[in-house]
């Protein structure tokens, strides 16, 4: 049987975020089948492609049912009889399709979730894993599990576009295999909230969503305290060099352009761009810090360099 694209089939969901994702299934002439969600995160920057949402008053505006007629009566007529192991040629046509820099005309949501169902219908279609799909047959390395150990984005005020970011997350990645890594994961979170509890009073059930947010407190003066409790987390299980941290700093939801500086980031000082450099470099060694996204203004090139 033939990997040729099928069908595609889009619909409006709720998504774990609490409002609306679009979940487009792609399937092949073989039987395979691939489905994704895509939904809009919490804190865009201004050169994100852009997502198509209905308007007016339904879901306050996040309502995604012209999203789903696009990928249903544009989109999926259009990839119907590509190869969907070429992967390329699908997201050639879309891009061209679309004509727009910023996605605008068919909508980068629209768009994403028919390209990652196409992946995933390959992939299953294959009968290989999606990161061997996409990495190609030299893929050696497994993705890498993480779990949220909390969010919160006024603990020193600032950021109220933030939508709760800085976020932080740990990341195992030092396992033999994904199960083993995810076990890591779960464990070290629960060790996490535990030493919240005892240190600041904290309390929430330790369920896959719900996130611990930590806002203003009169014993957290600075982030770095509660880098220390996630250091000794991974310490504590003994997972030292097997689990480093990530954060999502979205730093241009900080920064004043009347001020040039960063305000209630990390702490109540103002910062500077080579303040922020600094701390970074702190972060990265005395602590177990992997990933730092977005951690300046999003248009200083300078800066990132």
């Amino acid at each position: 049987m033939s990997t040729r694209i099928k069908s595609v089939y889009a619909r409006e969901i709720i998504s774990m975020r609490g409002h609306p994702g679009i979940e487009t299934t792609v399937e092949l002439e073989d039987g395979s089948k691939g489905t994704a969600i895509v939904t809009a995160g919490v804190s865009v920057g201004e050169n994100e492609v852009f997502f198509i949402h209905d308007g007016g008053q339904r879901f306050k505006g996040l309502g995604l049912k012209k999203a789903v007629e696009i990928v249903n009566t544009i989109i999926g007529p259009a990839v119907k009889g590509i190869d969907a192991t070429n992967q390329n040629a699908v997201d050639d046509l879309m891009i061209k399709l679309d004509g727009t820099p910023n996605k605008s005309k068919l909508g980068g949501n629209s768009i994403a979730s028919v390209s990652a169902a196409v992946l995933k219908a390959a992939a299953n279609s294959l009968k290989i894993p999606l990161y061997q799909h996409i990495g190609g047959v030299y893929a050696r390395v497994l993705p890498v599990p993480g779990v949220i150990s909390f969010v919160g984005q006024d603990r020193y005020g600032g950021g109220e576009r933030s939508g709760d970011k800085p976020s932080y997350s740990f990341l195992a990645y030092g396992f033999k295999s994904f199960s083993e890594a995810s076990y890591a994961c779960w464990e070290i979170r629960n060790e996490f909230l535990k030493i919240v509890k005892e240190r600041l009073g904290f309390r929430t059930h330790p369920t896959p969503y719900s996130h611990l947010v930590i806002t203003q407190h009169p014993k957290i003066m600075h982030d770095e305290q509660l880098w220390q409790m996630m250091m000794d987390a991974v310490e504590n299980l003994g997972y030292r060099n097997r689990v480093g941290f990530q954060v999502d700093v979205a730093a241009t939801t900080y920064f004043d352009k009347k001020k040039n500086k960063f305000i209630g980031l990390f702490s109540r000082e103002e910062k500077t761009k080579e303040d922020l450099i600094e701390l970074y470099k702190k972060m990265v060694k005395d602590y177990p810090f992997i990933v730092i996204e977005d951690p300046l203004e999003e248009n200083d090139v300078e800066g990132h360099a």
